[in-house]
């Protein structure tokens, strides 16, 4: 049966590392749990920050049509 996943090897200074391992401890998370919950948070953080930003990309035109204070709240 295939792998269902890739191992990747990662360097980290020893500070982070301690880190790493302290928080795995208080999560009751493997080390690879704790990272690869932590790299998926950040890719999704990551992707949504793209998304939002082209977004506003697409909304911040010249033709935009703005309303003033008084034209929302009366």
């Amino acid at each position: 049966m295939p792998r269902q996943t890739t191992v990747l090897s990662v360097s980290l200074p020893p500070k982070l590392s301690k880190a790493v391992d302290k928080l795995s401890k208080q999560t009751s998370q493997t080390r690879s749990e704790l990272i690869r919950n932590a790299l998926r948070d950040y890719i999704l953080n990551f992707e949504e920050d793209i998304t939002l930003s082209k977004l506003a990309e697409l909304r911040d035109t010249n033709n935009a049509k703005y309303l003033s204070h008084k034209e929302v709240w009366g």
